[in-house]
């Protein structure tokens, strides 16, 4: 009998992280089901870089354990599903836009045939072959966001995404997470922009500290402190 495919999503259990005597993560736990939008906020220094970049192999935790689809993170089978959008990280600026996603695909051993369609989608249409040293920032973004969905990723991590975009590629860019969510796949979103994260996420996860202190729809938290919307409710729960 043929063996069914597990549909667990993304499931973090009993994180830790401890830099000398900073704790960056407290035995963080949350869970991005399939088809499933999380935002993942807090402060400065909360640990959401941290969380994000555990997530994708550049951090070693000090304990707990993180796994998709059933398969560990650290895993082979669970590296060629994810796809991570980073903010700040270095970029091969000598590069063109096509040769960093081209690189990308064949890292993950995936066929690029999808770069034609995210292309247009994103309006850099004869702009693949600059390089990278020449983009703006929200070229750039774009160049990343590209290489990330290229692959076709079962779990999508994206740092700051919004940061960079005009306000008309704000849109596309919802419109293409809502699309992803629809094809079933798991979206750990992390942005200072609370409007934006609110805008497309199913569910938030807020650390403080390095502890998870809320998870659960926006709509909870904004009740559970008497807030308009989730940027001032995360505003009421930090002041308290």
């Amino acid at each position: 009998m043929a063996e069914v495919a597990r549909t667990d999503g993304l499931e973090v259990e009993s994180c830790s992280k401890q830099y000398g005597p900073v704790a960056a993560l407290r035995s963080v736990s949350f869970r991005v089901r399939p088809g499933m939008i999380a935002g993942l906020v807090g402060a400065n220094g909360a640990g959401k870089t941290t969380m994000l970049h555990a997530l994708v192999g550049l951090v070693r935790l000090d304990s707990g354990s993180m796994s998709l689809d059933g398969h560990p993170m650290s895993s082979l089978p669970a590296k060629r599903m994810t796809a991570f959008m980073p903010d700040d990280l270095p970029r091969p600026v000598r590069l063109t836009g096509r040769e960093l996603i081209e690189l990308n695909c064949r890292l993950y051993d995936h066929g690029s045939d999808r770069i034609g369609e995210l292309t247009e989608r994103l309006e850099l249409d004869g702009r693949l072959d600059q390089p990278l040293g020449g983009y703006s920032h929200g070229m750039r973004r774009k160049i990343d966001l590209i290489a990330a969905l290229a692959v076709e990723p079962r779990l999508l991590v994206m740092d700051e995404p919004f940061s960079g975009l005009d306000p008309g590629m704000v849109k596309q860019l919802q419109a293409m997470l809502l699309d992803l969510r629809s094809d079933g796949v798991s979206i750990l979103v992390s942005s200072h922009d609370l409007e934006l994260v609110q805008s497309v996420a199913d569910e938030i996860v807020v650390l403080d500290v390095g502890r998870v202190v809320f998870t659960g729809p926006s709509e909870a938290l904004m009740s559970q402190h008497r807030s308009k919307d989730l940027r001032e409710a995360f505003l009421n729960m930090t002041m308290e």
